[in-house]
């Protein structure tokens, strides 16, 4: 019974060791997005072209189908526009 335990124990550890692996290697791709992007920002004037790529950047890093960047105006309580992407 202790070695039935002990291996239970074992199993749940490793469990949690590939669970926090996998959450790290998900962190360091959405470091690595956001210092793309943050190269990008500085080679493009344009930031209609930078908010779409980054909409895109966000979609691809986080796994989702849609995403949406809006543009907080001077203030904080509106935005305006928006860029969007669908899968």
């Amino acid at each position: 019974e202790r070695l039935r335990s002990r291996i239970a124990e074992l199993e749940h550890a490793e469990l949690e060791r590939q669970r926090a692996h996998a959450a790290l290697l998900m962190r360091v791709q959405q470091q690595a997005a956001v210092a793309k992007l943050g190269i990008r920002a500085l080679a493009v004037s344009d930031t209609n072209v930078l908010f779409s790529e980054a909409v895109c950047v966000l979609r691809k890093t986080l796994d989702v189908d849609y995403a949406k960047v809006l543009e907080l105006l001077q203030g904080g309580e509106e935005h305006r526009g928006g860029f969007g992407v669908v899968k």
